[in-house]
């Protein structure tokens, strides 16, 4: 499962966090490809998300968007 603006959008309604256009635009490219060999499912996507917001409302989250070699290496982890 890859990550898709509906999806993230419904996330957020849920969660009742406001996301703006930065946070989006570094989920949505982070979270585009699937892991290769392995693939998202949708608990793995709400819970990384989830980890990365709460780093994102701490400040300890950088979302410059990761080269395509660099969203490899996170989404490995």
């Amino acid at each position: 499962m890859t990550l898709t603006i509906k999806f993230l959008n419904a996330m957020f309604r849920q969660w009742g966090v406001y996301m703006d256009k930065p946070l989006e635009t570094y989920l949505l490219a982070t979270y585009e490809e699937e892991p290769f060999p392995n693939e998202w499912s949708e608990q793995d996507l709400y819970e990384q998300i989830r980890k990365l917001i709460f780093k994102y409302e701490q400040g300890k989250l950088d979302i410059a968007i990761p080269s395509a070699e660099e969203r490899q290496k996170i989404q490995e982890m």
